[in-house]
């Protein structure tokens, strides 16, 4: 394992996380036609800390929970039990009210950029959106800050008046990329967010988050059921199967010396190359 590359900078060392989860439990009632309805444990006693300024990745595979933990930090679905913070904050229990500037603080960048994007405004448009819906910033200088977003996630000023069905993958999930950052967020979560990209694409937008981490100091969440995306990214790897976190810690640590059968079994699948050491510029 010794080939692929990990992150070596990142320690252990305590400080107060920026976002932590602690006996997070969900469940869902899901029926089938012939069948009773019967509840499923999506998450089971899950605990997790992100640290400021990091870059933490939650594998595994489809239903495995990790996307439910995801909207749970996002504050888009509600834990049956359990709790979160941001920073001090307890965030279990808040009144929708009292949520607003929390979503701001956290976004999450879903799987399908072309989905979560209005076809019927401009690139630009887009990117100014949450400034338009909350009042942010002065309107005349809305559509300068959302150039400057763009241009900082490497879209060029000619595309602000083009409509996203015309973008690339890539330009797209840049575009949904620079419409969070708008917002200021503490705390990107990327659903799945480069599975729809080919490998070059893919490894161009992984090369744009390790620059902007390393200019703006951004903290990563990456929601992913392949290991191999998170090599050389991540500071922080969490392991999922069947809703319950089975193997964490730091990245060296899980990828050179893994113990639980299930990240054994995911690190057997990866390829002896990762996409993350062959990032280029651009898209």
């Amino acid at each position: 394992m010794a080939a692929f590359p990990v992150n070596a900078d990142y320690t252990e060392s305590y400080r107060e996380p920026l976002l932590r989860v602690q006996g997070l439990n969900k469940r869902y009632a899901r029926s089938g036609f012939w069948s009773k309805t019967k509840p499923v444990q999506a998450l089971s006693d899950v605990s997790l800390e992100i640290q400021s300024g990091s870059t933490t990745a939650i594998v595994g595979e489809s239903g495995s929970g990790k996307t439910t933990l995801a909207m749970c930090m996002a504050q888009l679905e509600t834990p049956d039990s359990g709790d979160i913070w941001l920073k001090s904050q307890r965030l279990t229990g808040l009144a929708a009210a009292d949520l607003l500037p929390i979503r701001q603080k956290v976004q999450l960048i879903f799987q399908s950029s072309a989905s979560a994007l209005n076809p019927r405004l401009s690139a630009i448009e887009i990117v100014a959106e949450p400034l338009d819906i909350l009042g942010m910033v002065r309107r005349e200088r809305r559509r300068e800050l959302a150039l400057e977003y763009m241009q900082l996630t490497g879209l060029t000023a000619d595309l602000a008046g083009h409509s996203p069905l015309t973008l690339s993958g890539g330009q797209r999930q840049r575009l949904a990329i620079a419409r969070a950052l708008t917002l200021k967020p503490e705390l990107l979560i990327f659903d799945e967010s480069f599975s729809g990209l080919d490998l070059i694409l893919e490894a161009q937008i992984l090369e744009l988050l390790r620059t902007l981490k390393t200019s703006c100091g951004f903290t990563y969440l990456v929601i992913t059921h392949d290991l191999s995306l998170v090599a050389g990214l991540a500071d922080y790897v969490a392991v999922m199967q069947s809703g319950k976190i089975v193997e964490q810690g730091l990245a060296s640590r899980v990828f050179l010396h893994a113990q639980h059968p299930h990240t054994l079994a995911l690190l057997a699948a990866m390829p002896r190359w990762t996409i993350g050491s062959n990032a280029g510029s651009g898209a």
